[in-house]
C-alpha cells in the first residue's frame, strides 16, 4: 500500500500541463561574483574637438558601458569649454533629450541637460570623481590614462533596447546609474544620467 502511494506521488510530480514545458521553467537566480565585478573603460585624453569626441563615441558607443563612460568625457570637456561640451553632449544624448539648435546636426541639448552640464562645470571635481585614482583626499586628481570604473546594474534591462549600468564615484557612497538607449545605427545613446550630476564630497583643502 505504501509503495503504491509513493508511485502515485512521483507520477503526479512530473505531470506537465498542456502548452508548458520543463525547458521553459526558469530557476531562481542568485547574484554571483561575476554579477558585481567591477570593470574599467578607458576614455583617453579629454576630447579637444567635436571630431575627437566623434571618434571616441565611435570607439566606445558600441556598448552601453562605453557610452556611459563617454558621458564622463562630455562632462570633462564641458569643464574646459562649454560650447565644446554642449556639442559633444548633443552627439551623445538620446534625441528625447535634445531640442532644435545650431550646435550639431541642427540640434542642441535640452534645457535640463544644459543646466546639468553648467552646474557640473561650476564644480569641475564632480566629473573627475568618476575617474580611476581620483579621490577627495587627493583633490580628485585622476590616474593617467583616464579611465572610468563601472559595474552592471541589478536590473540592467528596464525595457527592450535600453540598458542600465552603474558608474563608480569616489565622492559618493553608492555608484551612479546611467540608462542607455540604442539607436538605429547600433550606437548607444544616453537616455538618463541625472545622477551623474548630483553633488559629491568636496575635495580636501590645501
Amino acid at each position: 500500500m505504501h509503495m503504491r502511494t509513493r508511485l502515485l506521488t512521483l507520477a503526479l510530480a512530473v505531470i506537465v500541463l498542456p502548452g508548458c514545458s520543463l525547458d521553459n521553467v526558469n530557476p531562481p537566480t542568485t547574484p554571483t561574483s561575476a554579477a558585481v565585478a567591477v570593470h574599467v573603460v578607458q576614455i583617453g585624453p579629454v576630447p579637444a574637438t567635436p571630431a575627437a569626441f566623434g571618434q571616441l563615441q565611435k570607439d566606445l558607443g558600441r556598448t552601453p558601458q562605453g557610452a556611459a563612460a563617454a558621458m564622463v568625457a562630455v562632462m570633462l570637456a564641458c569643464n574646459q569649454d562649454e560650447k565644446l561640451g554642449m556639442t559633444c553632449a548633443t552627439m551623445l544624448l538620446h534625441p528625447d533629450n535634445l531640442r532644435k539648435g545650431s550646435l550639431y546636426d541642427g540640434q542642441e541639448p535640452g534645457q535640463t541637460y544644459r543646466d546639468y552640464l553648467r552646474g557640473s562645470a561650476a564644480k569641475p571635481f564632480v566629473a573627475r570623481s568618476y575617474l580611476l585614482g581620483a579621490t577627495p583626499a587627493n583633490g580628485y586628481q585622476p590616474q593617467q590614462p583616464l579611465r572610468v570604473s563601472w559595474r552592471p546594474h541589478a536590473q540592467p534591462t528596464p525595457s527592450v533596447g535600453r540598458f542600465r549600468v552603474l558608474l563608480l564615484c569616489s565622492g559618493a557612497d553608492t555608484p551612479r546609474p546611467v540608462t542607455l538607449r540604442r539607436d538605429a545605427a547600433g550606437l548607444w545613446k544616453v537616455d538618463e544620467a541625472s545622477s551623474l550630476f548630483v553633488g559629491v564630497r568636496p575635495p580636501a583643502g590645501p
